[in-house]
C-alpha cells in the first residue's frame, strides 16, 4: 500500500483498499486495526497458501474534523514468517495513513494574456481569471516567477 494522501470535504468520506496475497506454505491469518476515523472491512481474515487475493476496504470518515491533516498508522498483525503457520499473531507491520479533511487545493487559475509561448515586450501586463478556494474562509494567492 502506498502512502498517498486521501482527501474528503468536511463531513465527507473517501474509500481505498489494500490487497493481501499468500505466497507462503501455510494459511496466513491477518488482523487489521486503525484510527477511529478509518473503517476496515474485513478486519480479520485468512488466506490459504496460494489462495485468492484478499481485498480489504478502507473508509476514511471526516466526521466532525475540519481543515486538518490526520496522520496515523494502520496496524497489521499476522502469522507471517511463523514456521508451521498456525493461528498465532507473531508479526506486526505498521502502514502510515494520511487523511486531509477540508484542505482542498484552490481551483487553478487561467491565464488570459499573454498567451503561452507569446513573445512579449516589457513592461508585460499579466491578466488571468481569478481562482477560488474550496473553503470560503481561505485566501488564495500566487507568486509569479519569471
Amino acid at each position: 500500500m502506498t502512502d498517498p494522501v486521501r482527501q474528503a470535504p468536511k463531513g465527507g468520506s473517501t474509500q481505498d483498499s489494500i490487497k493481501f496475497d499468500n505466497m507462503g506454505t501455510a494459511t496466513l491469518y491477518v488482523q487489521l486495526s486503525g484510527p477511529s476515523w478509518m473503517s476496515i472491512s474485513p478486519g480479520t481474515f485468512s488466506v490459504v497458501e496460494g489462495g485468492s487475493t484478499q481485498k480489504v476496504n478502507l473508509s476514511f470518515n471526516a466526521g466532525s474534523f475540519s481543515d486538518t491533516l490526520l496522520v496515523d498508522s494502520l496496524r497489521i498483525i499476522s502469522n507471517h514468517e511463523r514456521v508451521g503457520g498456525g493461528l498465532v499473531y507473531s508479526d506486526t507491520e505498521w502502514v502510515r495513513v494520511r487523511f486531509e479533511v477540508g484542505l482542498a487545493p484552490p481551483a487553478t487559475f487561467s491565464l488570459i494574456s499573454p498567451k503561452d509561448l507569446d513573445s512579449v515586450m516589457t513592461p508585460v501586463n499579466f491578466v488571468w481569471h481569478a481562482s477560488t478556494a474550496a473553503n470560503p474562509d481561505d485566501t488564495v494567492s500566487y507568486d509569479l516567477y519569471l
